[in-house]
Formats: structure tokens, sequence, C-alpha cells
């Protein structure tokens, strides 16, 4: 009976060490200062909350066929100036990390869905009082 308990116990612990978090799995958070479709790469500046005087790490994501995309469908919808969360891990190229999973967290919507308007300027189905 104890040797039953200690087997199983054994397999619980194999199975919590073996989990889905790989070895240099990082979640990345910044905005985006770059999006290139072409090469399904895009790049984070990600600044170091507790030290604001130092630049922001510039890191180049690689998005492939099994990353999870959360809040949007494809790469082309993200734009310069967007905030994201990526999880990611060590990609097979030097210096580019490879997504796991991509969540859009803030969206430049002025620049994405609205036309900017000028100061003054008459507002479609709006009148003036």
């Amino acid at each position: 009976m104890q040797t039953r308990q200690i087997v199983g116990a054994g397999f619980l612990i194999l199975g919590c060490l073996s989990g889905s978090v790989s070895a240099g799995a990082e979640e990345i958070q910044g905005e985006l200062t770059e999006v290139n479709p072409g090469t399904q790469t895009f790049r984070i500046a990600r600044s170091d909350p507790s030290n604001l005087s130092v630049e922001p790490e510039s890191i180049r994501v690689q998005v492939g066929s099994n990353t999870e995309l959360k809040g949007f469908l494809k790469l082309e919808e993200l734009r310069k100036g967007d905030e994201v969360l990526a999880d990611v891990e060590p990609g097979e190229t030097a210096g580019t990390w490879s997504a796991k999973s991509v969540q859009i967290d803030k969206v430049r919507i002025r620049e994405r869905h609205q036309p900017a308007v000028e100061a003054g300027a008459a507002i479609p189905g709006m009148e003036k009082i």
C-alpha cells in the first residue's frame, strides 16, 4: 500500500515539474516599435519600471504557426505604438525570441480606427449650438 502511494506521489511531482514552462521562458510587456508581417516579426520596447532613466530594451520577437494570438487574428493588425504582452522563449536565431502567445493590451485607437479631426472642424452628425 505504501509503495503505491510513494509511486503515485512520484508521478504527481514529475507531472508538476514537467509543466508547460520551458527553461528561459519569459513574459515581455511593452510598446511595439516595429511590426514586420513579411518576416513575421515585431520589436517590443521594454522599459524597466524601477529605473526609468535607462533606455527601453528593444526585443525582437518571431511569430510562428503555433503562436496563440489574443485580441487580434494576424500580425498585420498590429501597429507601432500598440502595447502587447508576449509569452516568449529563446528563439533559434541569436537575438530573437520565439512567441508562444501574444496578447494585445492597449491599442492606439486614433491611428487605427478614427480619422484625425482638426481643432474647430465640424464633426459629422453634430450641430453647432
